[in-house]
Parts: structure tokens; C-alpha cells; sequence
């Protein structure tokens, strides 16, 4: 996922449900949960989740620009042959881009390259999580290897993580 470094409390490592009303939270570095506003998706936000125009113009290039891993893995997503949902590659939420985004199950998947094993991006990333979080959104992430070497258990992954989403969506509607 591309995008600028989104605002989060001072001192704020990771997210994870907070125990006492099981809402997103942000943990910060004494471990300690804060919890934050979660947006609940309605007809006044589209998939895009307010993305301004020139994220739209970056994803294009993006989409024009996808690594070996994105494209094997996409490979296996385009046209609904996932489980017959419809994942959409370099999409625009917000003020990022996420690598593959399936709007049903307010999923993204990531792709990660070697800069994500660096300390400052997996602390970027997990912030964005949690701002993605905000909107409702999961993150699944994969490392360019695990996509490039054993791409079957990857699918097998996603389609498992797909399945527990859609119960997790349908228990959250009633």
C-alpha cells in the first residue's frame, strides 16, 4: 500500500481489538490500549473512502507499474476467481493505495517487499493498519516470497481468510 504517513497518537506501535468492547485500539509503547473510532462503511462513503484525485492519478500509474509478485498474485484474484468476489488491484482508500482491495468483505491484501522488514515501515505499516482499521477495513499481507514460492498456500490463505471475513461481516449485520 502507498501513501503518505497517516496522523496517530504520539507513541502509538500497533492496533488490536480492545479487549473491554472488542472495538479497534491502538497499543501504544507501554502496551497500553487507546481506543479509537471505528467508521462503519454507509451509502455517504464510496469504496474509494474519500480518496482524492491525484491518489486516483497514482494508482493508474500504479496499476501500469505492478511487481512480478502483484501480477502472479493477481493473476489468481482478477475476473472473481476468488471465491467469485471481485478484488481490485492499486486501489485508492483514503489517502492510500492498497495493493488489492475487495470492497464486500472491506478486505486489503498487501503485497511486501523487502522494505517492509525494515523497523520504521513495519511500524508504518502497522499504523496504517490501524488507521484503515477506522474504516472497517482488514489488512492480509504476504512477502513477495511467500507469493513467489509457494503461490498455492497463498491462495489457500486468502481463500480461508475470505471465508472467516464473510461470517465475521454477516455476524456483525444482525
Amino acid at each position: 500500500m502507498h501513501g503518505q504517513r497517516p496522523q496517530t497518537p504520539e507513541g502509538a506501535l500497533g492496533h488490536e481489538n480492545c479487549k473491554a468492547n472488542n472495538k479497534p485500539g491502538l497499543t501504544n509503547k507501554k502496551g497500553n490500549t487507546i481506543a479509537v473510532r471505528m467508521m462503519t462503511t454507509s451509502n455517504s462513503v464510496s469504496m474509494f473512502y474519500n480518496a482524492k484525485p491525484h491518489i486516483f492519478e497514482k494508482a493508474k500509474v500504479l496499476r501500469d507499474k505492478m511487481t512480478a509478485s502483484e501480477l502472479q498474485l493477481w493473476e489468481h484474484l482478477r475476473g472473481k476467481k476468488m471465491l467469485n468476489l471481485r478484488f481490485r488491484p492499486q486501489h485508492p482508500i483514503d489517502r492510500f493505495i492498497a495493493d488489492f482491495y475487495c470492497h464486500p468483505l472491506r478486505l486489503v491484501i498487501e503485497v511486501d517487499g523487502d522494505i517492509h522488514k525494515s523497523e520504521s515501515q513495519k511500524e508504518y505499516d502497522v499504523n496504517r493498519e490501524a488507521e484503515l482499521g477506522y474504516w472497517g477495513i482488514k489488512v492480509l499481507r504476504f512477502a513477495n516470497e511467500q507469493i513467489e514460492c509457494n503461490i498455492n498456500l497463498v491462495i489457500h490463505e486468502i481463500e480461508r481468510f475470505c471465508n472467516e471475513r464473510k461470517k465475521e461481516l454477516e455476524c456483525q449485520q444482525k
